[in-house]
């Protein structure tokens, strides 16, 4: 503290649970810090005097926020696969993460989401009923092959 400011190296924890370490002058933000989320993710940047400079947000599962050609919810970023499926939800609703529950995949099998795609059989079946959800195209096989979870080929042998 400095003349009742904070001043120098630091931690301040906020009402609602997010915290700031990181520098301080004249009881503002000045230096480098990390605003860590409460909930999820983490936001570090330079600041001058209490204004950011240069910084960037990191989510939780360590997907990294770009302003410009960012890949989030695209073929490229298949972590947030729910929010493409079930909509982006409304402010104050949405994840910090994709983490949701893992079927088991087969051997050999890729993950699709909704379920798996079995390349000996050509179909993607679900994880439940184990039924033919659908047949996909030569262009959607080879999107799967590309960007899906494979399970281990001795698994469920």
């Amino acid at each position: 503290m400095n003349d009742g400011c904070f001043h120098g190296e630091g931690i301040l924890t906020f009402p609602n649970g997010n915290r700031y370490e990181g520098q301080f002058k004249n009881g503002l933000f000045h230096g480098r810090g990390t605003m860590h989320i409460a909930g999820g993710g983490s936001f570090t940047a330079t600041f001058v005097e209490g204004k950011q400079e240069e910084g960037g947000y990191e989510f939780d599962d360590k997907l990294k926020y770009k302003e410009k050609r960012w890949k989030y919810c695209t073929a490229m970023d298949r972590r947030f696969q729910s929010e493409i499926v079930d909509g982006i939800p409304p402010a104050g609703a949405t994840k910090m993460s994709d983490k949701r529950e893992r079927s088991e995949l087969p051997g050999g099998c890729y993950d699709c989401v909704d379920g798996y795609f079995d390349p000996k059989a050509g179909s993607v079946f679900s994880y439940d009923t184990k039924k033919v959800i659908r047949k996909p195209d030569d262009a959607e096989v080879l999107w799967i092959k590309a960007h899906c979870r494979i399970g281990h080929p001795d698994w469920n042998e």
